[in-house]
């Protein structure tokens, strides 16, 4: 008689990634279009005519066909237990044009951190070299059309109010803005801190919920406004971890199991397809249509070669928190915080990081 089987060794459950979260769907021409509201669609590709889409997901239909004034703010629950898990952040280039060649697979021609990046070189496909990256120096971050923009990618489940039929599956948002991935940075650089301040050298982020909004932010000389996100707990931070540390007490000291779920540290996710594709969500500013009033711009002014005052204020908090005075942190910088750009906010949280590391 055969034996029956059950189980099979080494293979893990998961849970798998079932949404994508978008600012924004491609129109019929390609370019981004309802870049004003958020959308589920498909976390896979598909050809529609000869473009790559990502279908929207007729089970959330009533979500993605509500007025847009209803589709501006998501609740939602991180269910991983670490940052590397659930957030993901870097530099890219997805061609450099000129005498750089193009990756006959579409990976992106050049990735890096802000001190070593890999470029590619097109001997071979598999001709990638390691090189200094020269950061906001770079050739290819110049310009008014910079080839090197940051690439932050965010897991997260949807929460909906008691008695929404709509599904909660693991979902994945990419986004290609200095102002979103620095706001998503800033978001866990404030848990990080919050959780030391209380003394947990070992935390989880399971279950934390949070709100993401879309906010815009103008650009009166090009009459373009830019979506841009917003990011903050929905629950008394301080509180959360203080129920989880009597938790850890309870347990003897080990942070609970966050439920097994695909992250974006696992190699099927960091794999060069899948980032390609990802890439393709990130749209672009909402351009004023011709004749349009005035009011299509309807956010304050603000003067992109500094860093917001929201922005100040909120690395501000973070460096007061790791005993950081404001002169000590602009002497780190090699300058005043408040004439910084906003493309270095995301180095001058990783300096205030590192700070801390070194203590």
């Amino acid at each position: 008689m055969q034996q029956q089987y059950e189980g099979i060794e080494g293979l893990q459950p998961r849970l798998p990634l079932g949404a994508a979260l978008t600012i924004g769907v491609k129109g019929p021409s390609g370019a981004p279009t309802q870049t004003d509201r958020f959308h589920f669609v498909s976390p896979h590709d598909a050809m529609e005519g000869k473009f790559r889409v990502r279908p929207l997901l007729p089970q959330f239909a009533a979500f993605n066909g509500a007025d847009a004034s209803k589709r501006q703010m998501i609740r939602a629950n991180l269910i991983h237990s670490k940052r590397e898990e659930c957030f993901a952040y870097h530099l890219r280039a997805q061609q450099l044009g000129g005498k750089w060649p193009n990756h006959p697979q579409k990976r992106p021609a050049c990735t890096g951190d802000g001190h070593k990046a890999t470029r590619f070189y097109g001997e071979t496909p598999e001709d990638f070299r390691e090189i200094d990256c020269p950061n906001e120096l770079c050739e290819f971050r110049q310009g008014t059309t910079k080839a090197c923009k940051p690439f932050a990618q965010l897991l997260f489940r949807p929460r909906w109010p008691e008695g929404n039929p709509l599904p909660t599956p693991l979902t994945k948002l990419t986004t290609g803005s200095w102002y979103s991935t620095a706001a998503l940075l800033g978001f866990f650089a404030y848990l990080d801190e919050q959780a030391s301040q209380l003394g947990l050298k070992s935390y989880s982020l399971y279950g934390l919920p949070f709100t993401l909004q879309i906010t815009f932010k103008s650009k009166p000389q090009a009459q373009q406004r830019f979506p841009v996100l917003a990011i903050s707990p929905e629950v008394d931070i301080v509180a959360f971890f203080l129920a989880q540390r009597e938790q850890l007490d309870r347990i003897g000291g080990h942070a609970p199991l966050a439920l097994p779920a695909v992250a974006l540290s696992d190699a099927e996710m960091r794999s060069p397809d899948v980032l390609a594709s990802d890439a393709l969500l990130i749209s672009g500013p909402i351009s004023k249509p011709a004749n349009a009033p005035s009011e299509v711009i309807d956010a304050d002014p603000v003067d992109e070669s500094r860093l917001s005052p929201e922005a100040v204020t909120r690395i501000l908090g973070i460096a007061a928190g790791k005993g950081i005075e404001p002169d000590a942190l602009d002497k780190m910088i090699g300058g005043k915080l408040t004439e910084a750009p906003p493309s270095a906010e995301l180095e001058i949280l990783r300096q205030i990081s590192l700070a801390k590391a070194a203590k």
